[in-house]
């Protein structure tokens, strides 16, 4: 008795059914052999392009279990024969476009056809960016050994590194090289994506030059503060060098060579901090670090001191004891009394045992940076004779002062309290300021004290004039006659008087 193997087809997959086994006969052991179909297996993508890759051609093998006909598709397209056997390739020359792609590949046997074996893979053509070098050498540098590292902005990448001459090698996301020798070098980096696409390099170039040698030492320079405008510096090396100098922030520039050298400005240096710096070059070094000097250029004097407290004028008293200070901080004092020498003082400073007479007391503030200001100075006369009495005074009626004219005489107003006459010994006439405030005091001089000694009534005021003294001895007052003065038109001229008599 015989029954029928029948096939089944099925659109998306080949599939045999056993309706019934055959039974061809007894065998010699008396049992039954049954046969069916053989059963067609998927094929086998052995190798095909790798994934992503800047390749734009394509080629495939496949193989299968028996003896089969192949059918391939690409990217959907439709199937075509491509090989017979248990063993089969195809190629696409392409050019694919970048991009994802999946080759198909299926067997059929007499009307059965297999599921087709999938292969997908992606083309990438576009290079990455060229790398950036995040850190490197300085250059010039000293440095015998250097350290690199990279970073791209596409994620993923690898790099290759070369040093000067030598083929781009492996070289990850750092690279350190060291025992390198003098002179010029060149690194390059690039980067490489999964694809195998390469970027344009990056490259540093730097210079290994020789040890810097020690910092100068400065020998000389000027006092901190200081009053001078100019500015002059010494400096030495243990080594023959050559120096390089610079001033506030300038640029460096050679100022001597050897193991000392010096350099001058003559300035006139602005008021101010200002600092030098100097460093040692030797051959093709590195510069050494900067020695430096800073210092600071006062040349302002201080305002002149105020005295505070002074001696009675006239007095009897011959001790004398003087106060005094200055709005600038910091200042030391030099006093001097009559023709004496200016030396340095404190406040209070007081004297003793002095004579009859007039006396001059003044005093200086001398500044950090060596400044002297103005002298404040007070008068006073000592003795039993000394008398009080008050001065004014102004130039007779209808006198005219103009640029470049001549002194006029100030006729010079005595008041005497005492009830005995006095006899004047000195007289200090001084400009204090005008009426209109757009005309300076300095505009005007007072070209001579009073040369004469009158002798005032009791209980009497009188002018040098009442007093017959002869306008030659009169103080004069005298216009300047430079610049423009136009605004000292009809201005009054104020004056101060100071001076002492006696009784």
């Amino acid at each position: 008795m015989r029954r029928l193997l029948t096939p089944l087809r099925n659109a998306s997959k080949p599939t045999l059914w056993v309706a019934s086994l055959a039974l061809l006969g007894l065998a010699a052991g008396g049992a039954y052999v049954a046969l069916a179909a053989t059963k067609l297996d998927k094929p086998k993508i052995t190798a095909g392009p790798a994934t992503p890759t800047n390749q734009t051609s394509a080629t495939f093998t496949y193989t299968s279990k028996t003896s089969v006909a192949f059918l391939c598709s690409l990217d959907g397209g439709a199937y075509a024969s491509c090989g017979s056997g248990t063993s089969g390739s195809r190629s696409y020359a392409g050019p694919l476009a970048p991009g994802v792609h999946s080759f198909r590949v299926a067997a059929q046997s007499g009307a059965t056809t297999t599921d087709p074996a999938v292969w997908t893979w992606t083309v990438d053509t576009t290079p990455p960016p060229a790398p950036t070098i995040v850190n490197h050498p300085a250059d010039p540098t000293d440095q015998t050994s250097a350290s690199f590292s990279q970073a791209d902005s596409e994620s993923g990448v690898d790099y290759q590194c070369k040093l000067d001459g030598g083929p781009f090698q492996p070289c990850g996301a750092s690279k350190s090289y060291s025992g390198l020798a003098l002179g010029g070098h060149t690194y390059q980096v690039k980067a490489l994506d999964k694809a195998g696409n390469a970027s344009g390099p990056t490259s540093f170039s730097w210079t290994i030059v020789p040890p810097a040698p020690p910092k100068p030492t400065i020998a000389s320079h000027p006092a901190d503060p200081t009053s001078q405008t100019s500015a002059a510096f010494a400096y030495t090396d243990v080594r023959s060098v050559t120096f390089l100098c610079s001033l506030d922030g300038g640029a460096y520039s050679g100022c001597g060579s050897g193991t000392s050298g010096s350099t001058t400005y003559a300035g006139p240096l602005a008021d101010g901090v200002h600092t030098f710096r100097v460093k040692a070059q030797q051959g093709g070094s590195a510069a050494s670090s900067a020695a430096t000097w800073t210092w600071t250029v006062d040349a302002t004097p201080p305002p002149a001191p105020s005295l505070t407290e002074t001696p009675t004028n006239p007095t009897t008293e011959r001790k004398a004891t003087f106060r005094f200070g200055d709005s600038e901080g910091g200042v030391k004092f030099r006093c001097r009394l009559d023709s004496s020498p200016y030396a340095a003082c404190g406040s209070p400073t007081k004297y003793s045992n002095l004579a009859d007479g007039s006396h001059t007391f003044c005093v200086q503030a001398l500044d950090r940076a060596g400044n002297l200001s103005t002298a404040a100075c007070y008068t006073w006369q000592v003795g039993a004779g000394a008398a009080p009495f008050t001065i004014a005074g102004a130039p007779l009626p209808g006198t005219l002062l103009y640029p470049g004219g001549p002194p006029v005489a100030v006729n010079v107003v005595f008041t005497n309290p005492n009830s005995s006459p006095i006899t004047i010994q000195t007289v200090s006439v001084s400009v204090t300021g005008t009426s209109v405030p757009a005309c300076a005091g300095t505009n005007f001089t007072v070209a001579q004290q009073l040369t004469a000694t009158p002798t005032v009534p009791a209980t009497s005021t009188r002018s040098l004039q009442d007093l017959g003294v002869p306008q030659s001895a009169w103080p004069k007052l005298q216009m300047t006659g430079s610049g423009n003065q136009d605004a000292c038109q009809s201005a009054t001229v104020n004056l101060g008087f100071t001076g002492t008599a006696t009784g």
